[in-house]
C-alpha cells in the first residue's frame, strides 16, 4: 500500500510540475483555446481530488482491514467506491490524452510544422503510460484485494455461521448451566439446611446425653444417699440391742418384769411420745425459740413437698434417724433407774422423754432443721455442736442422775444388775457401730470429712479405754477391772461426738484420753457423794460416761476447733459453749425433778 501511494504522489508531482511547466512557457501562447486550458486545468484538480480521495480511500480501507469481521458492508462499499474511481481516473486520463491531441493537432493547423511541444507531450504520455500501468498494478492490486476480501468474507461468513452456531450453542449451555446453576443453589441450601438440622440434632442430642448423665448420677447420687441413710437408720435401730446385752434373765424391774422386756416397752414409749407430742414440740413454728405450738407430722407425711419444708430433706428418714437418737438417751435413762421402777412406769418415762424431754430441748439447739424461719433460743445465742448426740448425752445424763438422786432413799431391788459392769464388751461394740452411725449420718457417702470423722472417733475410744483402765489399775487397789476400760471407751465416744470434724487426730487423742480420765474421777466423785447407794453404781457410771463427758466434747468445739494442732482456743466461743452446758443442766435438774415427783408420789400413793 505504501508503494502505490509513492507511486500516486510521485505522478500527481510530476504531471502537475509538467503542466506547470507547460502553462508558464514563454515560448508559446494559447489564447485562442483558453477555455480548453481551464477546462484541462479543472479536469487536473479534478484528478488530484480523486487522487486524494483514493488515498483517503486506501487509508480507510488499510483502517478498516484491521477489523474485517466488524465492518464488512463497509468493505464492500469501499470497493464499490474504488472501481468508480478507477473507472473515473481512466475517462480523465482518456480526457487529458485527448485534449493533447487536440492541442497538438491545432498547433500543425496554425504553424503547419510539429512544435516541439512533442517532447513535453510525449513525457506526459509516458507518465501518463506510467500512471496507466500503476493504476493497472492498482487495479489488479484490487482486484486481488477483492479476491482476497471474497475470501474474508467467505470466511467471515463461516466465521459468523460458526459464531451464531456457537452462540446457539452458548445460549444453550448458558441456559442449561443456568438451570444446574439454580439446581445446585437450591441443593446448596438443602445442603445448608441439613447441615443446620443435623448440628441442631447433634447439639440435642449431646444436651440430651449431658442431661441424661447428670440426671443419672444425681438419680444414682440420690439412690447412694438413700442407701446410705437406710443403713445408718437400721444400724442405729441396733441400739436396743445393745442395751439387752448388758442385762441377763434374772435382771427383772420392780414389778417382776424381764429387764429385757421393759427395753422393748421403753422403745414403745420413746416412740409414740416422739411422734404424737414430740415432733411438734422439736420442729412446729416456734413459741420465740421456746417450743413448737404444733404439730405438723400428719401433714408433712400426707404431702411431702409442703412449702415449709427443706425439699433436700427426706421426711420420713430424717424422723427415723432423730428418733435414735432420742431412744439413746431414754435408755440411758432406763439402764440408770433401772429395777426402781416398774414396767408401767419405765414406759411412762420413756414417752415423757420422748414427748418433753427431749424434744423441748432439741428445739432449743435445731428447730430450723425442717422450717427454717425457725430458730430455737439457743441457736440463735450461736451454740455449736457438730452432732446433736452430745447435747441429747448431756441432757439424758443430767436427768436421769436427778431421778436417782431423788430415788436414793426408796428401797432397793433385790436384782444384782447394779453389780455388774454398766456396758459389756457386746454393748461397747455395737455402741460403737451405731456411735458412728449417729456421727456420720447427717454427711453424705461422698463426703470427705466421713473418713475423718470415723478415724477420729475410733482414735478418741481407744485412748479413752486406755487412760481409764490405766489410771484405774494406777490409783485403785482393784486390779485389771475391765468394766472401767468398757466405760472409759464409751466415754470417748461421747466426748469425741460434739468435735470429731473439727479436731486432728492427735486432738482426738487428748480428747479421748482426758475423756477416760473424766469417767474414772467422776465416777468416784459421784459414788462416794450424791450417788453413795450401792445399786447406785451403775446409774454412777451412766452419769459419768453421758453427762460429764459430754460436757468436755462440747467444750473442746471451742478450745480445740482453730486450724492445726492444738492452736489458739476461741474464748467468745467457749463462754457461749458454757451457757448452753449450764442452761442444758439446770433443764435437766429441774425436768428431772418434776418427773420424779411425779413418779415418787404416785408411788407413795399407791404404797398408801
Amino acid at each position: 500500500m505504501r508503494l502505490i501511494q509513492t507511486h500516486i504522489i510521485s505522478f500527481t508531482t510530476l504531471t502537475l510540475l509538467f503542466l506547470y511547466l507547460v502553462m508558464g512557457g514563454e515560448s508559446l501562447s494559447y489564447a485562442h483555446d483558453a477555455v480548453s486550458m481551464r477546462t484541462l486545468d479543472a479536469s487536473i484538480q479534478n484528478l488530484k481530488r480523486q487522487i486524494d480521495a483514493l488515498q483517503d480511500s486506501l487509508a480507510a480501507q488499510k483502517s478498516s482491514m484491521g477489523n474485517m469481521l466488524d465492518h464488512q458492508e463497509r468493505i464492500s462499499r469501499i470497493r464499490d467506491d474504488h472501481q468508480l474511481r478507477i473507472r473515473s481516473i481512466e475517462n480523465s486520463l482518456k480526457h487529458i490524452h485527448g485534449l493533447v491531441e487536440q492541442i497538438k493537432h491545432a498547433d500543425k493547423q496554425s504553424t503547419g510544422e510539429t512544435p516541439d511541444i512533442d517532447n513535453p507531450f510525449k513525457i506526459i504520455q509516458q507518465h501518463a503510460q506510467r500512471s496507466q500501468a500503476l493504476l493497472d498494478d492498482i487495479k489488479g492490486n484490487i482486484a486481488s484485494n477483492k479476491m482476497a476480501i471474497q475470501a474474508i468474507e467467505e470466511k467471515s461468513e463461516d466465521i459468523n455461521r460458526s459464531i451464531r452456531t456457537n452462540s446457539l450453542d452458548i445460549s444453550t449451555q448458558k441456559s442449561l448451566t443456568e438451570g444446574h446453576s439454580t439446581r445446585i443453589y437450591k441443593i446448596l441450601l438443602d445442603l445448608v439446611k441439613i447441615e443446620e438440622a443435623i448440628a441442631d440434632v447433634h447439639q440435642r442430642l449431646g444436651e440430651m446425653s449431658l442431661k441424661d448423665s447428670i440426671s443419672d448420677y444425681s438419680n444414682l447420687a440420690l439412690e447412694i444417699d438413700k442407701l446410705w441413710k437406710f443403713i445408718n437408720i437400721i444400724i442405729i435401730f441396733f441400739i436396743p440391742l445393745a442395751f439387752f446385752y448388758a442385762y441377763t434373765d434374772e435382771d427383772k424391774l420392780q414389778d417382776g418384769v424381764k429387764m429385757h422386756d421393759g427395753l422393748i416397752l421403753a422403745f414403745m414409749g420413746v416412740f409414740s411420745g416422739y411422734l404424737i407430742i414430740g415432733f411438734g414440740l422439736m420442729y412446729g413454728p416456734s413459741l420465740n425459740g421456746l417450743m413448737g405450738l404444733s404439730n405438723p407430722l400428719l401433714e408433712m407425711v400426707i404431702n411431702i413437698n409442703h412449702p415449709t419444708l427443706n425439699e433436700t430433706i427426706t421426711l420420713s428418714e430424717s424422723i427415723l434417724l432423730e428418733i435414735g437418737v432420742i431412744m439413746l438417751a431414754a435408755f440411758i435413762i432406763y439402764s440408770a433407774v433401772g429395777c426402781q421402777l416398774s414396767s408401767i412406769r419405765h414406759f411412762f418415762l420413756a414417752f415423757i422423754t420422748g414427748a418433753i424431754i427431749i424434744p423441748v430441748f432439741g428445739h432449743w439447739i435445731f428447730a430450723d432443721y425442717f422450717i427454717a424461719s425457725n430458730l430455737g433460743w439457743l441457736q440463735s445465742v450461736g451454740l455449736q455442736y457438730e452432732t446433736n448426740t452430745a447435747m441429747f448425752n448431756l441432757v439424758a445424763g443430767w436427768f436421769a442422775m436427778t431421778l436417782l438422786y431423788k430415788l436414793r432413799q426408796s428401797e432397793p431391788c433385790a436384782s444384782s444388775a447394779y453389780e455388774t459392769p454398766v456396758y459389756s464388751s457386746s454393748t461397747v461394740l455395737l455402741l460403737f457401730i451405731g456411735w458412728i452411725s449417729f456421727t456420720i449420718s447427717h454427711l453424705q457417702v461422698t463426703d470427705d470429712q466421713v473418713s475423718v470423722i470415723v478415724l477420729n472417733i475410733i482414735i478418741a475410744a481407744i485412748f479413752a479405754s486406755i487412760f481409764a483402765l490405766l489410771q484405774h489399775a494406777i490409783s485403785s487397789e482393784q486390779k485389771n477391772r475391765a468394766d472401767y476400760a468398757l466405760g472409759g471407751f464409751v466415754s470417748g465416744l461421747v466426748a469425741i461426738a460434739a468435735c470429731a470434724p473439727t479436731v486432728t487426730l492427735l486432738e482426738a487423742m487428748m480428747v479421748g484420753a482426758i475423756a477416760g480420765s473424766i469417767h474414772n474421777i467422776a465416777h468416784a466423785f459421784l459414788k462416794s457423794t450424791l450417788l453413795a447407794e450401792p445399786w447406785q453404781n451403775r446409774g454412777a457410771h451412766l452419769v459419768a460416761i453421758h453427762g460429764i463427758s459430754s460436757i468436755w466434747g462440747i467444750l473442746c468445739v471451742g478450745l480445740l476447733g482453730s486450724e492445726g494442732n492444738f492452736g489458739l482456743p476461741n474464748i467468745a466461743l467457749i463462754i457461749t459453749q458454757l451457757q448452753g452446758i449450764g442452761i442444758a443442766i439446770t433443764y435437766s435438774l429441774v425436768s428431772g425433778l418434776v418427773v420424779a415427783s411425779l413418779i415418787t408420789a404416785n408411788a407413795n400413793k399407791n404404797q398408801n
